[in-house]
């Protein structure tokens, strides 16, 4: 998290070409183990590296399921506005790249 190449989260390898990050939905400040998504607050993009550069742009990544009920794109990946995330409950991001990285897609869903 944070603009420090350094901060930044890989997402697991779950099958060729599709990776997810999974975590508890929580507060900014006093965090509990497994918070990783901010309830009240996202904005977050994907880099093909550690590191700047490599973007997945504005279109690059079609969203799947019910997923346009929660994130929004607006060149980085934000909260619908007026929406929060469930405190507490659990949610899954999947980016699919199996169909090449020009067919790529991303999912959010809550367990």
């Amino acid at each position: 998290f944070g603009w420090n190449p350094g901060q930044a989260y890989c997402m697991a390898q779950v099958a060729p070409g599709v990776y997810q990050f999974t975590g508890n939905a929580g507060p900014e400040n006093g965090s509990s183990t497994g918070d990783r998504f901010r309830y009240d607050y996202l904005s977050f993009k994907f880099f093909h590296q550690d590191g700047w550069g490599g973007e997945f742009g504005k279109d690059a990544l079609r969203m799947t399921g019910d997923t346009d009920k929660l994130l929004k794109n607006t060149g980085n990946f934000e909260l619908v506005d007026g929406v929060n995330l469930e405190e507490g409950a659990t949610y899954r991001l999947t980016v699919d790249l199996s169909a090449g990285i020009e067919n790529g897609t991303i999912n959010m869903v809550k367990l």
